[in-house]
């Protein structure tokens, strides 16, 4: 089957990870990716298991996963780490505005000397955003020197954590822990 790039080939599920009921459905429980800033993050592959999600959350977010051109994809969530209010100057705001605006347009690195090169020379990006909220989101890179890029170019206060390749089973904790 020949797959269109614009053609979503999974959907991401962001739920609230305190939204998560334990009857949670093994489709859901079995494509499990962890838990990140609160949020729970699963794959969901097919309409079936995407009918059950309203049943079995509270809220959440599902946003599509597209198929790279340039073959597998690395997703890595980042996320705003706890930072005082007084550090929230209109600099560091413009910081985090500057970098969204990077994932999300023609990737160019502007050096101190005042060149400015083209991400990756001038092959299209690599790096995108899939999912975002004002202080965390999720973004998919399709090479390693794309990650590198992508942590140095990280605002301030920001971190990158690699979500795994691979799904792991969901446990919840029982209620009598809680």
């Amino acid at each position: 089957m020949i797959l269109n790039p614009a053609t979503p080939v999974a959907l991401l599920a962001i739920l609230h990870a305190s939204g998560v009921r334990p009857d949670f459905p093994p489709c859901l429980a079995n494509n499990f990716y962890g838990i990140f800033g609160q949020q729970s993050v699963f794959k969901i592959s097919d309409s079936a298991c995407l009918e059950l999600l309203p049943i079995s959350v509270d809220e959440g977010s599902v946003v599509p996963l597209f198929l790279p051109d340039d073959g597998p994809q690395q997703l890595f969530w980042i996320q705003e780490s706890a930072i005082d209010n007084s550090l929230r100057t209109p600099e560091y705001e413009a910081e985090v505005a500057d970098f969204v605006y990077w994932l999300v347009s023609d990737k160019r690195i502007t050096h101190a000397d005042g060149q400015t090169v083209l991400f990756e020379s001038g092959r299209p990006a690599t790096a995108s955003l899939v999912y975002r909220t004002a202080n965390s989101g999720v973004v998919a890179v399709s090479d390693q020197g794309t990650a590198h890029i992508l942590s140095t170019r990280l605002p301030r206060f920001w971190n990158a954590l690699p979500i795994p390749t691979k799904p792991v089973s969901y446990l919840p904790v029982p209620e009598t822990a809680n």
